[in-house]
């Protein structure tokens, strides 16, 4: 059997364009929707959406959803969004839900495409969840705020005006308070 080189046959078989539709907004403006989003896209899409809906003690899954949401309509359609569209990301959500623009952009991606992000989404989420109440998270996390934590304490201590304890100390043993010590 022959062998052929990937890069060969990609150049006979594979798309060097990226596979589109036109989705219809009204009479005057239509949205490109691409179909197939590369991995490393992906992987971005899903990292910015865990790292935003992340809070204290997990993720926040309303915030969630909504990030996911709208950073989907981001990555796969042809719209320009200014800077301040993609720093307020609830305003946004709730423009592109009023326009019904998140239902004709999800709509439109590949069912399959669409269910893959999902999972991908999901699995990362489980493995985040369970990396950050691990044991060793928790014992890293300590490590690498101890010594902001021991500073801060070394400030208040060289800080502190212990004459003014010395006087609250004076007043009572004047006063007859039991058990005040020097």
């Amino acid at each position: 059997m022959d062998t052929i080189k990937f890069n060969e046959l990609y150049e006979l078989y594979g798309s060097s364009e990226e596979s589109t539709i036109t989705v219809p907004f009204n009479e005057n403006v239509n949205i490109k929707v691409i179909q197939y989003l590369p991995a490393e896209e992906k992987n971005d899409l899903i990292t910015l959406s865990l790292q935003q809906a992340w809070e204290e003690n997990g993720y926040n899954e309303f915030k969630l959803d909504t990030i996911f949401q709208v950073y989907i309509v981001f990555f796969y359609s042809d719209i320009e969004f200014t800077d301040e569209e993609k720093q307020n990301l609830f305003d946004t959500y709730d423009k592109l839900y009023n326009l019904e623009i998140l239902d004709k952009v999800i709509g439109s991606i590949p069912e399959e495409e669409y269910d893959d992000l999902c999972h991908f989404l999901d699995t990362q989420k489980e493995n985040n969840l369970k990396s950050r109440t691990s044991f060793s998270y928790t014992a890293q996390r300590i490590v690498d705020t101890l010594p902001l934590q021991a500073e801060r304490m070394k400030e208040v201590i060289d800080n502190v005006d212990f004459s003014k304890y010395q006087q609250v100390i004076n007043v009572a043993a004047a006063t007859g308070a039991n058990n005040v010590s020097n």
